[in-house]
């Protein structure tokens, strides 16, 4: 072997950089990226709250632009910056709707002497907390006895918690006898009750037999930014008394699982003399709306439940 054509390597030492460098210039930038987003977003613009406007000091950049109500917080919020937009000095950025009430508060919406329906079928998907809160004050000493209507019986959370305070004034179409105070107030004359079929009743409140529904009380899986909503198990006669009522409370239970959106089908037949055959002709037809109509001007608050 020819030495002569042998390359000699020399070895290089690597110095070792201290991982505390590291991290320090990694803090030094991120910190200079805040200050720059800090200096670029400071502006004003102008926040709606209701029939509202306030302006508000901003240091930040929009990152949605969406309308929804959400089952944390309750609030419809109106955003008119688009996603990622820097926006100038009083530019309207966005409009939001209080929703969020406690029952308490919605206990304090039914006054004396006012009709109010429920929703739900049997013991399932009726109100519960709006009515408890309204039993509640009467034993306290609000005056108040209503006219409750439902689709069927309902649970004691509205008959036997209102009727026990003295809270009812008439009940029909039905009630479930296991509630005794109820059925104690029917029999000694002092609660009215008239014992309809249950097909019959929402087409009489059609009608206007019985008069105004003042305040409906739906229990929801959800309610939708144009102010429809996801019933639960139970309907009823609930979207009868929706389309009459003068406002409209909505309990929103958040253990029933939003997977129940796209099971109901609501379909109100129209007055004669204009009303048809429902139009079902097969096991699949679906002829009205996963959703129960309402509108965001009829919700008068939504509780959670």
């Amino acid at each position: 072997m020819n030495t002569n054509n042998v390359i000699k390597l020399k070895r290089k030492r690597i110095k070792k950089i201290n991982p505390l460098w590291i991290i320090a210039g990694l803090l030094a930038a991120i910190l200079i990226a805040v200050l720059v987003i800090l200096v670029r977003g400071g502006a004003e613009g102008i926040a709606e709250t209701g029939s509202v406007t306030v302006d508000v000091d901003y240091n930040a950049v929009i990152v949605r632009n969406e309308k929804v109500i959400t089952s944390e917080a309750f609030d419809l919020a109106d955003y008119f910056a688009e996603e990622g937009a820097w926006v100038e000095p009083d530019t309207k950025i966005m409009q939001i709707y209080r929703r969020g009430y406690s029952e308490e508060q919605a206990a304090a919406l039914i006054e004396d002497g006012m009709n109010v329906g429920v929703g739900g079928f049997t013991p399932s998907g009726y109100p519960k907390k709006t009515t408890m809160a309204l039993a509640k004050a009467i034993k306290n000493g609000k005056k108040c006895r209503i006219n409750i209507w439902s689709g069927a019986s309902v649970g004691p959370e509205i008959e036997e918690e209102l009727a026990a305070v003295g809270g009812v004034k008439s009940r029909m179409p039905y009630y479930a006898a296991s509630n005794k105070s109820m059925r104690a107030g029917i029999n000694s004359g002092q609660i009215d009750y008239i014992d309809l079929h249950l097909s019959h009743f929402a087409q009489q409140v059609d009608y206007g037999f019985f008069g105004n529904v003042d305040v409906a009380i739906v229990e929801a899986a959800a309610v939708n930014a144009d102010g429809s909503i996801v019933l639960g198990p139970g309907v009823g006669n609930i979207p009868m008394f929706v389309k009459h009522a003068k406002k409209v409370i909505v309990e929103v239970n958040t253990t029933i699982p939003l997977s129940m959106e796209g099971m109901h089908d609501i379909y109100i037949c129209a007055k004669p003399p204009y009303r048809t055959e429902i139009p079902i002709y097969h096991v699949g037809d679906r002829i009205g709306s996963p959703y129960l109509e309402c509108g965001l001007d009829k919700i008068a608050c939504i509780v959670e439940s």
